[in-house]
């Protein structure tokens, strides 16, 4: 089995080595059944690859930091482009697109061994680990029903870090920069993803995943989140999604309502729907139980 782990980077190299240390402790309990290659792409024109280097080689063991390709953006292009490019060179029959600032419970890729041969496609449950205040929840408390539909009517798969899936999907499809906004190319990949392949996936309930919220994450600020939402619905080709079209526009019409506060029944039915769905309630019910729970 070869394996790609595509890792976009960014300046902060206490993610970056953390990350790659984490990684290596699971390469370690696989070595004879895995092979796999980490790329980084760098996307901070003023970080020095030398000392980059230096610091990684210390932090890492030897053999493991060998495996690593560092690719370096001559301009700053943003994470959906740097994704790209890593897919792009990316040699292993199976991609897993890690941002910097993941980290994995267990060993996460001992899935792929037990179960590539019956999917190409492995969701995995995870935590969010939030910094200020420190608590985390689960991802999810529901299991997650996996169907376009689902990703248009939602972001259905909160980080990319918990889906690994087989190279032979991506043919043509690509993680797309909005014009303005930054946050929402990771729903648009699986949306396309999904429109152009058969999807044989997996769900593992276990959290194996953690993505770390932080101040500074895109995650934290919704408005950013709708508005490239808005924005890529007018990129992505709509000619395979024909009869989702209904679910497009109430998604249209929820984003309408909560960016630009358009306001009329359908707009306001398109939001209700949106905004309470059983998992995203279950979700923040744990969220703010949480946090009360700290500050009493």
């Amino acid at each position: 089995m070869n394996l790609s782990v595509i890792i976009p980077f960014y300046k902060n190299t206490n993610y970056l080595l953390r990350l790659l240390q984490n990684l290596s402790a699971h390469k370690s309990v696989l070595n004879n059944e895995l092979n796999y290659e980490v790329i980084i792409v760098i996307d901070s024109p003023e970080t020095d690859l030398a000392s980059l280097n230096v610091l990684l080689n210390q932090g890492l063991e030897p053999n493991f930091f060998k495996q690593i390709q560092f690719i370096k953006n001559e301009k700053n292009l943003g994470v959906a482009q740097s994704r790209n490019i890593g897919m792009a060179n990316a040699h292993g029959d199976w991609l897993h697109v890690v941002d910097q600032d993941d980290v994995f419970c267990e060993d996460i890729y001992s899935l792929i061994n037990n179960k590539s041969a019956e999917t190409n496609f492995i969701l995995v449950n995870g935590y969010f680990n939030y910094s200020k205040p420190t608590f985390r929840h689960k991802i999810y408390y529901l299991k997650p029903t996996i169907t376009l539909k689902n990703f248009i009517v939602d972001d259905f798969i909160r980080s990319p870090g918990q889906v690994l899936f087989s190279k032979s999907l991506i043919k043509n499809t690509i993680f797309r920069t909005a014009p303005c906004h930054k946050g929402c190319d990771d729903r648009f990949f699986w949306i396309e993803l999904f429109a152009n392949n058969a999807i044989d996936f997996s769900y593992i309930k276990k959290p194996f995943y953690v993505a770390n919220i932080h101040s500074e994450n895109f995650s934290l600020d919704s408005m950013q989140l709708y508005r490239c939402s808005i924005e890529l619905w007018d990129l992505i080709d709509l000619t395979k999604l024909n009869n989702y079209q209904n679910y497009i526009n109430n998604n249209k019409a929820a984003l309408d309502y909560i960016v630009n506060g358009k306001r009329n029944l359908k707009s306001i039915v398109s939001f209700l729907k949106y905004k309470f769905r059983p998992y995203r309630l279950i979700r923040y019910f744990h969220k703010y139980l949480n946090k009360f729970l700290r500050t009493v």
